[in-house]
């Protein structure tokens, strides 16, 4: 009963809260804007301004399929994105055909260590999901001047309203088809560098 009620509030104001504490951002970008299909990739922990700032593109989202992923999946939903279910625990092999079913339409979106970690660390999906899809991955970072930063497993980042804030895109990323294990794995270990790297850029922003 608890559960449903959760889930009827957020699909009832959660996008209208995440719209109205975005709005109240000013939201710096860096990066080329590129307009290209893609996969983006971001960690678990910074997806509150990256939610808001990617809104209304039609972005196929993979969302896990545990009870916060659907407060999750009903509350982007309602900004204009488009959840696939599953994840590296759950569903996830229905979650990635769905996303490369689409990959010829649409961008991409996945937290590559999520849903419930280890935090900051890249799971190997999305690593074949460029593969099959002969999509770039874009490594995405975000920050803001004034934060929380929850005790939660992802160390979830909560931007104070109307503090400034950065969306930080990096260099793309290419799997080509015809690699082998090890070069899979060292694909996987430089997207994890680069994800660092701009979150780290991200968090040097207002330090300047």
């Amino acid at each position: 009963m608890v559960g449903n009620v959760n889930l009827k509030l957020a699909t009832l104001f959660g996008p209208t809260l995440l719209l109205s504490w975005g709005r109240s951002l000013r939201i710096r970008f860096c990066g080329s804007g590129d307009q290209r299909r893609c996969i983006y990739a971001l960690w678990h922990g910074r997806m509150f301004i990256l939610i808001y700032f990617y809104r209304k593109r039609g972005i196929k989202v993979l969302i896990s399929q545990h009870l916060d992923g659907e407060l999750v999946a009903r509350i982007i939903k309602g900004l204009g994105y488009h959840p696939a279910r599953g994840s590296s625990t759950r569903g996830g092999l229905k979650g990635f055909f769905e996303l490369s079913q689409e990959a010829g339409t649409r961008s991409l979106a996945i937290t590559p260590d999520g849903p419930r970690g280890p935090k900051e660390i890249v799971q190997p999906g999305i690593i074949l999901l460029a593969q099959r899809t002969n999509l770039p991955i874009i490594p995405l970072g975000a920050s803001a001047q004034r934060k929380w930063i929850l005790p939660s497993w992802d160390g979830f980042l909560l931007p104070h309203p109307f503090s400034p804030a950065v969306v930080v895109e990096g260099q793309p990323l290419w799997v080509e088809r015809n690699l082998g294990e090890e070069a899979l794995e060292e694909k996987r270990n430089e997207l994890a560098r680069r994800l660092r790297e701009v979150n780290l850029k991200a968090d040097n922003f207002f330090l300047r």
